[in-house]
């Protein structure tokens, strides 16, 4: 039914001018010690640190030496817990020397661990595996999550060989200590490690780091000093928030040694990020009908029999009884959101607008839904490339941008973004475009709702918008309301995103009103007798898309859904909105989330920090249908990567792609008229 996704176009390759491919990496391995720049007394401050942490780790070869100094700082200083900093303290928690810290922490108390270890002849130590024990308490908070009473492990200096992969089960673990052992290789399993702030492996054989160890994009620290590594994985590029890598000790190769003595970690971290060769795409996303083949055929029959036989009652015509559309919802990540300090694990290539915009084109162009609600269109982009090139493929667009425009020069409003619909020319008329301001706070002013303090300073100080567009089938005479929307983003205004979405349902059963009285844009002899017409606004089918920024279970998603929310919802969070919080708040309208049909993405959003669902196709289920959906990404594909926009995904969301039937009225079913009279 769709396009393939990836098909169009040569992807980056990915190799960078600055590093050795793959099939050169193991050549030319040169001594740290008998480098150029360090025989020539040119030593960079990036360097001199190295020189320095390593010594300092070096200090820390004793059994468990972290954990014992916990022990001893906790028993000095009478803390049961404390704030800990590996590499200024040296303490650990969860160690087996953390034994007697266990003593002085309730916190610990719960905890358990053990050393087996099995030898060969001589006595040499060749395997130990390690066994951890924990139980959990279950927190105070409203939520009832359990609490994990250690994140610390410390098994530094007892003569590892090798490291349980049951260890890397232990996803909670912060800061991991197997330094001063006898381990040749890292596991790959070390990439289930998500939460990992330190890593400390100094002080061993090891050869080679392993790829996977680039999922950990929470990681800090990373030090490796003393090893026999020489390459340092491109796959390392994601870890945008590390701080150190210690690799001073290794018979590194020298182009890698060269760009830490001259930029330091994060100029290492960046030239590998953009030299990253680019892994294979997903498969393409799967489509799910949810309707069977025989349903069309059955609704049209059940329609053909519900009309009464007799003169001057017209049948329906049978275009006019299946009428279908799709739908995309869309966040396409503006450009001027796409920074290097917020999304550091892109490839700069990646994450440049030139790139992006091709790769979204080809998205909305492969999908052709028939309708296509974009949030974060800036006035530039949308002028100078989505109208254009959406107009040659058929579509006409309406764009409003955020209401801080309003404030700005003509040069700074072309870089404001907001939100923009396309629908196909050849399948609707537009009857109207409107815009809802939330700032303005229009339902409440029409209602005459006194304005609270909390009104003018926690929702009137935002400026995010909807846009409104009625639209009519060219085929049906079917009307249709669609709503693109992009809520506030900030968790801690939880009441505002209630409030926006209050405010946007209200004035949606104000434009549905409006709509009813509208005369048809289509010809007056066209399906004059099987016209629909619509008695009553909520007859009207209506669509509401947009990011939501709510996950599911929040006051936004339990008021769509329920249709009400009450005055004292914890998302109000005790603030005081007039007569919304006085008395709640309603909406007339039966909405159904398109994804509830099978069960709500995973995620829409994906990144390091988030991944959860935030987007959203909301319809009218009175008079939609949802007959197909487009599934999520491949999880084959996700679990080799950190987040999203990447090599093959332009932005932080995907799209979501639904299709939709109107439902028809069914009349009175009469019973047929049988005689055996003859004549």
């Amino acid at each position: 039914m769709f396009n393939p996704r990836y098909t169009q176009g040569t992807i980056y390759s990915g190799t960078h001018p600055g590093l050795l491919t793959p099939d050169q990496q193991h050549a030319a391995i040169l001594s740290v010690h008998n480098s150029p720049a360090i025989e020539n007394g040119q030593i960079s401050e990036h360097w001199k640190q190295q020189i320095a942490l390593a010594t300092q780790s070096r200090a820390f070869s004793s059994p468990h030496q972290r954990a014992h100094n916990a022990a001893a700082l906790a028993r000095t200083s009478g803390m049961g817990t404390m704030n800990y900093s590996a590499r200024n303290s040296g303490a650990a928690y969860g160690g087996v020397g953390a034994n007697a810290s266990n003593a002085l922490s309730g916190r610990l108390n719960s905890t358990t661990v053990s050393t087996t270890t099995s030898n060969n002849v001589g006595n040499n130590l060749t395997t130990a595996s390690m066994m951890v024990t924990t139980t959990t308490t279950k927190s105070d908070d409203s939520h009832n999550e359990p609490r994990q009473d250690w994140t610390c492990l410390d098994l530094g200096g007892i003569g590892l060989r090798n490291v349980s992969t049951d260890l890397f089960k232990f996803s909670f673990l912060t800061e991991l200590y197997i330094n001063h052992n006898k381990l040749t290789r890292l596991p790959s399993e070390i990439g289930k490690l998500r939460n990992l702030v330190i890593l400390d492996a100094s002080g061993n054989s090891i050869k080679a780091i392993p790829p996977e160890l680039g999922l950990l994009t929470e990681l800090r620290e990373v030090l490796l000093f003393d090893n026999m590594i020489t390459v340092i994985p491109p796959e390392l590029g994601t870890l945008y928030q590390l701080k150190i890598l210690g690799v001073e000790g290794n018979p590194l190769q020298d182009v890698y040694k060269s760009q830490l003595m001259e930029t330091g970690t994060t100029g290492l971290i960046t030239a590998l990020r953009d030299g990253c060769p680019v892994i294979p795409p997903p498969p393409e996303r799967e489509w799910e009908k949810l309707t069977s083949d025989n349903d069309d055929a059955n609704e049209k029959s059940l329609m053909l029999t519900s009309y009464a036989e007799g003169p001057g009652v017209p049948k329906p015509n049978e275009s006019n009884t299946n009428f279908k559309f799709t739908a995309m919802s869309y966040n396409i990540l503006c450009e001027r959101y796409a920074t290097s300090t917020l999304y550091g694990y892109t490839p700069s290539w990646a994450l440049a607008w030139s790139y992006r915009k091709d790769l979204i084109m080809q998205e909305l162009a492969g999908y052709k839904a028939d309708i296509i609600c974009l949030q974060e269109v800036d006035v530039e982009n949308f002028d100078t490339f989505f109208a254009p090139e959406m107009s040659i493929k058929g579509y006409k667009g309406v764009h409003f941008p955020k209401s801080r425009v309003r404030t700005m020069n003509e040069l700074e409003r072309r870089v404001v973004d907001g939100c923009a619909t396309f629908f196909k020319t050849s399948k609707f008329f537009m009857h109207e475009k409107s815009i809802i301001e939330f700032n303005q706070a229009p339902s409440l002013r029409r209602q005459n709702i006194k304005l609270t303090s909390n009104m003018y300073n926690r929702v009137m100080t935002k400026d995010n918008i909807s846009v409104i567009t009625m639209l009519e089938s060219k085929e049906t005479g079917h009307r249709l309301i669609v709503a693109n929307c992009h809520i506030h983003w900030d968790p801690q205004f939880r009441d505002v995103k209630l409030m926006q979405v209050a405010m946007l349902m209200d004035e949606l059963a104000q434009v549905a009103s409006r709509f009813c009285s509208l005369p048809s844009k289509l010809p007056a002899d066209y399906l004059k007798d099987s016209r629909p017409t619509y008695s009553d606004f909520t007859k009207i089918p209506v669509l509401i898309c947009g990011d939501f920024n709510s996950i599911p279970g929040s006051g936004v998603l339990d008021f769509l859904s329920s249709g009400k929310v009450e005055q004292h919802h914890e998302d109000f969070m005790n603030n005081d909105y007039g007569d919304y919080t006085f008395n709640g708040r309603s909406h007339p309208f039966n909405l159904k989330s398109a994804y509830s049909e099978t069960q709500e993405l995973p995620f829409t959003n994906f990144t390091p920090g988030f991944s959860g669902t935030i987007d959203y196709i909301w319809y009218t289920n009175a008079n939609l249908e949802a007959t197909g959906l487009l599934k999520g990404v491949d999880r084959n594909y996700l679990s080799s990567i950190v987040g999203f926009p990447n090599a093959h995904f332009p932005s932080d969301h995907i799209c979501l792609l639904a299709e939709f039937k109107v439902k028809q009225e069914k009349g009175p079913i009469t019973n047929p008229k049988f005689s055996n009279d003859r004549k």
